[in-house]
């Protein structure tokens, strides 16, 4: 039976190496034969099978319902309700006015601010240096994938639609076109992919459910908050948070996947 060393799968009876892929060394650091590449695993083995098959299906419906909801609004199919909706959220005596006390105008500034491109960009890029400082290469490409992907996806996704933004008087500048709320989408894509890699930091269901349950509340807030402040549709808003999950449940999946692959590979090198 051969042993792994440096990289390599040494068979000690005819002294031959063999090279074991990189991507399965990197993918499964945490195995006792790969030394001083412990702690460098991205996800959990113990979960691969079921927990990627539940994110695969997972981004398949939200991807479906997104097409939906983009057929309907292309169709002007929505129209009526998402006017209607927006309508309960103004003052009935000055439709250009938000409910509510100023305080909560302002709280709603501060809420929609957490999904704007600068905090987004500064909490994924922060993410991204400290897994690349800490040698979790892997874990770093996730997270990269998954904020890139949810951002060239919803803005290519404005120009292609190209709904125009709700006709009330903005107390925020807005460049873009309406469907889908970037805001929505990329907080889900940041939030629920900080959240997924929180849950690998170290075991416990209760830890894991305050962890995604945080993550899902933020993504609401933030969603919330601009329909509030009439920067977008309630159907922008949904899309974007179907877009942003749903590419974050296609990555996890992808993850999985080729964990799962590595982990073959390694099993089949230590049989020689």
């Amino acid at each position: 039976m051969g042993v792994l060393l440096g990289g390599f799968r040494f068979d000690p009876k005819d002294g031959r190496r063999q090279a074991v892929p990189t991507w399965a060394q990197d993918f499964c650091g945490a195995s006792p034969c790969l030394g001083n590449r412990a702690g460098r695993g991205a996800f959990s083995t113990d979960r691969i099978s079921g927990e990627g098959w539940v994110m695969l299906i997972a981004s398949v419906v939200l991807f479906g319902a997104f097409c939906l909801l983009a057929v309907g609004v292309l169709q002007g199919a929505l129209d009526g309700i998402d006017l209607a909706i927006m309508n309960l959220l103004r003052n009935p005596d000055a439709p250009d006015a938000l409910l509510g006390p100023t305080w909560l105008h302002e709280m709603g500034r501060d809420v929609t601010a957490l999904g704007s491109l600068s905090v987004l960009f500064l909490v994924t890029g922060t993410s991204f240096a400290y897994l690349l400082v800490t040698g979790r290469t892997r874990l770093a490409a996730f997270l990269a994938g998954a904020f890139g992907g949810a951002f060239l996806l919803s803005f290519a996704l404005k120009e292609l639609v190209g709904r125009p933004r709700p006709e009330f008087i903005s107390i925020a500048e807005v460049f873009t076109p309406s469907f889908p709320s970037a805001h929505a989408s990329l907080s889900a894509a940041t939030f629920l992919s900080v959240g997924l890699l929180l849950t690998r930091a170290e075991p416990g269901e209760t830890k894991d459910r305050y962890v995604i349950g945080v993550a899902i509340v933020l993504t609401l807030l933030v969603g919330l908050s601009r329909l509030y402040l009439g920067l977008h549709y309630p159907s922008d808003i949904l899309a974007g948070w179907m877009l942003g999950a749903g590419w974050v449940c296609l990555c996890w999946w992808y993850a999985e996947r080729r964990e799962h692959r590595a982990e073959i590979a390694l099993a089949e090198a230590r049989r020689y």
